[in-house]
């Protein structure tokens, strides 16, 4: 007896850079995290001809004016890919940094006062005296965030200003949205497998175009979410007599 057919899929989705001459880079692939929900929308643009001899204005024929496929993707994890593509986001690495003797501005009690810094560790504060005193966390200043470098001055009394911090400063990478001044492209691949059956599948879109995201959701009562969405577009190399298809290929396992 021939068995079902039945789908349930599940895999992983990855992004591959392509270089200028249209062919890819294969050492970008890049994992886009676990993915909730994704979906292809096809649709084609027609225009009809009615007919005029039997008074019924019939339809007699149709033209395909355009063909469009549209991708919607739901991501469920905080990386610098899908974050890149979908605020369209020039990626750069900031590097650790050991910062020695940042002067503060002149303070006074309850001040506070933010450090070039960000996710600031071993944070040290000492006054500007001949033989530098070093102030207390707690009683003479507090760390109200050490992200974003926030250190409330709690008590100048005894010391001699300015006030200088010594403190290191965490690798990051830094997003910077719309600063790419073309929409980012990608060749896009899904590594499935069929749980109903054990079957593999692998679907390459060659050429996706993204979209800016329409909901950058920063406050979650629960899992976060990132809504992602795109279009494929022709690819002109996969055009030729031998393809099927200048859009994607389905390749499933027999």
């Amino acid at each position: 007896m021939e068995t079902n057919k039945l789908f349930s899929l599940q895999g992983r989705f990855s992004t591959i850079q392509r270089k200028a001459d249209g062919s890819l880079d294969n050492t970008t692939k890049t994992w886009l995290g676990n993915v909730k929900e994704a979906s292809l929308e096809m649709s084609v643009d027609k225009e009809t001809m009615k007919e005029s001899f039997s008074g019924q204005r019939a339809d007699y024929g149709t033209i395909i004016t355009g063909k469009t496929i549209s991708l919607n993707m739901t991501l469920t994890e905080w990386l610098p890919e899908p974050l890149a593509l979908s605020l369209y986001a020039k990626e750069v690495k900031v590097d650790a940094k050991t910062i020695t003797d940042e002067e503060f501005p002149t303070v006074v009690d309850g001040n506070t006062v933010v450090l070039d810094g960000y996710f600031i560790s071993d944070l040290i504060i000492k006054d500007s005296t001949a033989t530098p005193v070093t102030l207390k966390e707690g009683v003479d200043y507090e760390i109200v965030s050490d992200i974003s470098g926030d250190i409330k001055i709690l008590s100048t009394k005894t010391f001699k200003q300015p006030f200088k911090a010594s403190y290191k400063s965490s690798e990051a990478t830094a997003l910077y949205p719309f600063a790419n001044i073309q929409p980012p492209e990608r060749c896009l691949v899904f590594e499935g497998i069929n749980t109903l059956t054990g079957k593999n599948t692998y679907i390459e879109m060659y050429r996706v175009q993204f979209d800016p995201t329409s909901n950058f959701g920063l406050i979650n009562e629960t899992f976060g979410e990132l809504p992602l969405t795109g279009t494929l577009l022709i690819d002109s190399q996969k055009t030729g007599k031998d393809q099927l298809s200048g859009y994607m290929q389905v390749l499933t396992m027999e």
